[in-house]
């Protein structure tokens, strides 16, 4: 597993301070670390593979971690939701361009 960045372990700080009411955005990110969007996510990312519950609520944005299972328990439908959609388009792509029964001469 990859250790995290220092840049990441300052973020891991942030991000257990933090709350749903005072999340980390990632504006305050990119302002922080001077990175961009792309960055941002992969250290979140990274973050979260090393299993720390980094969660956010989609209404009102930011992260930070979770500070209860029930918190965590919310947030999890939503990310496994994420991840099973990429899987269902990963599978339409793999598919296009093969010729099904009904299109056969």
């Amino acid at each position: 597993m990859k250790e995290l960045t220092g840049r990441e372990l300052v973020l891991l700080n942030m991000l257990d301070k933090a709350s749903k009411e005072n999340p980390v955005t990632r504006e305050r990110m990119r302002n922080t670390f001077y990175v961009g969007d792309r960055t941002c996510r992969d250290m979140i990312t990274n973050i979260r593979k090393q299993g720390h519950r980094v969660v956010t609520d989609s209404k009102n944005g930011g992260y930070w971690i979770a500070k209860s299972e029930s918190e965590y328990r919310k947030f999890r439908p939503h990310y496994v939701a994420y991840a099973e959609d990429i899987f269902d388009t990963a599978e339409k792509m793999d598919n296009e361009g093969q010729v099904s029964m009904f299109e056969l001469p």
